[in-house]
Formats: structure tokens, sequence, C-alpha cells
């Protein structure tokens, strides 16, 4: 005995003879489902097919049935704060502010400037090393943070300071979800000292108004002296702001280390995985 067919987008399909129905002849409802259903690299094609297919998949309706589908209890609660248009479903659907790391290039993969600022390169300068140079391997649980890539920044006997500012709207983030939901920021990275050289390492992150100046909360991380023959170990810095209070739309985020016997190369403190989460639903933010 075949089981009912669910309703889609308020429709029953037992109403509906499939066979004996052209496409263009369904109701907007059915073939806005339909055309959801097409993967993302042929949407292009639709458009071109004719205005309705144009109109349907310009539609808000249409990109929130996207969302739905792809990522249904997150949708759920934003919906409650993004306006009703097409372009906020869109953005949130192709970013997924709130379904990833909003750091780029965390671990250095893509050079050693993309995405990043370096404010003082003292010593020889930081670099990027493909793996850990004179440390122990990375663990399961940094590489998960980064799609198993083994690369790090390693600093030098001067501060080696970077920093990213993360825009959070330009990320796709509502202000108005940003505001009244107050999800919790979650903010991480590792770092590790090589195994004969001491080193210090410092994790500065601020979130910051409209203007970029003062910082409505801030949290910092300075890490002991890591002594010299140490256990070379990758450990992790990591906060979780809280109930910060309406008007954040930045997030700074500096890291900076050294070495602390002053030898020419490369013996600083090491650091990869730069992390920063907004936790709409944790658990689709946070990885296990």
């Amino acid at each position: 005995m075949n089981s009912p067919q669910k309703p889609v987008l308020g429709l029953n399909l037992e109403e509906i003879d499939i066979e004996e129905t052209e496409i263009n002849n369904l109701p907007d409802e059915m073939l806005t489902f339909i055309l959801s259903l097409i993967p993302d690299k042929y949407l292009k094609n639709c458009i071109l097919v004719c205005h309705r297919w144009l109109n349907i998949v310009s539609s808000a309706t249409f990109w929130k049935e996207k969302c739905f589908k792809d990522f249904p209890i997150l949708s759920e609660v934003t919906a409650l704060y993004l306006p009703i248009d097409h372009v906020s479903w869109r953005t949130l659907y192709y970013l997924k502010p709130y379904s990833r790391n909003l750091i780029h290039n965390p671990s250095g993969a893509d050079g050693l400037k993309h995405k990043w600022k370096i404010n003082s390169n003292g010593g020889n300068g930081v670099r990027v090393e493909k793996t850990s140079v004179g440390a122990k391997d990375k663990p399961d649980e940094l590489l998960k943070v980064v799609n198993d890539c083994t690369a790090n920044f390693a600093t030098s006997y001067g501060w080696g300071e970077m920093e990213q500012i993360i825009d959070l709207e330009e990320e796709g983030c509502s202000p108005k979800l940003i505001d009244e939901l107050q999800p919790e920021i979650y903010v991480s990275e590792w770092y590790t000292e090589r195994f004969d050289c001491g080193c210090y390492y410092e994790l500065h992150v601020q979130l910051l108004g409209e203007l970029e100046k003062e910082p409505i909360k801030e949290y910092l991380f300075k890490s002991d002296l890591i002594p010299q023959w140490s256990d070379n170990e990758w450990k992790q810095a990591n906060y979780t702001f809280k109930n910060y209070g309406n008007g954040v739309r930045f997030i700074r985020f500096v890291h900076r280390g050294k070495d602390s016997q002053f030898w020419a190369g490369h013996y600083g403190s090491k650091m990869a995985a730069a992390e920063v989460r907004i936790l709409v639903n944790k658990s689709s933010n946070v990885p296990d």
C-alpha cells in the first residue's frame, strides 16, 4: 500500500496529476519546489527559460525554500530576524554565516597575507610552514577545523603580530539577529612551541561597534613563558562571548608570538586554525 503523499508548500500532491501536467501549467508553489531541487550550478540556465522561471528563481520564497531544505533548524531561527526579501535569503543560503568559520585563511594555507594584516614582523618575520617544523603533529580536533590542512604560521625572535577584522554584515550576518538574539560568539586558536626553544603566544579578540573603535567586549589570552624542552604539544586558547549587548558589527582577531631566546630563524610560537563562529545553532556550528 502506497503511503499518502505529503503536502509541499501547502499543496497536496494527490490533487495534481503529474503525468498529465506540463511543467508550466503547475502552480507557482509546485514549480518553486521543483526548481529548488535543481543544483545551484544550473540555476543560471533556469532563469533564461522564461520570465516566469526568472521571477520564481528571483523570489524570496524560492531562496527560503532552499534554505529550509538544506539547514531547516537554523533557517527556522533566522527567519524571525530576516527581512522578507530575496536578497537576505539568497545571502543566507550562499554565505551560510551561522554554519562556518568566519576567519579566512585560518592557518595560512592561502599565503601569509591573504586576508591577514601584518601589524609587526619582528626578527626574521612571520612565515607559513607546510607542516609543524620542530613540533608534534597537529591533533585531529585542530585538523577538523581546517579540513585537514597541515599548514601553520611561525614567528621569529621579535613579535610577529597579525590581525583580521570581520565585517559581520558583509559575511552575511543579520544585525537584527545579532542584537536581538544575542547568539554566543565562539573564538579559538591553536598554538605550540618548538621542542628546542622557548616562546610566548598571545590572542586578543574584540567585539566592535559600527565605528570599529572602542571594544564592546574583549578577550585577551597570554601564555606564560613556554620554556625550552617543553612537550611541544598543540594547545588551544578559546573563549565564548555571551550577553555582549547591542551594536556588535565587527570582530577584531589578533594573534602574536615570538621566541624567548632571540634565535635567528623561526623558533617562536606557531599558530593554526584561527576560528570565529556565531553560535545560532550550536549543533551545526561547533565541531564535535
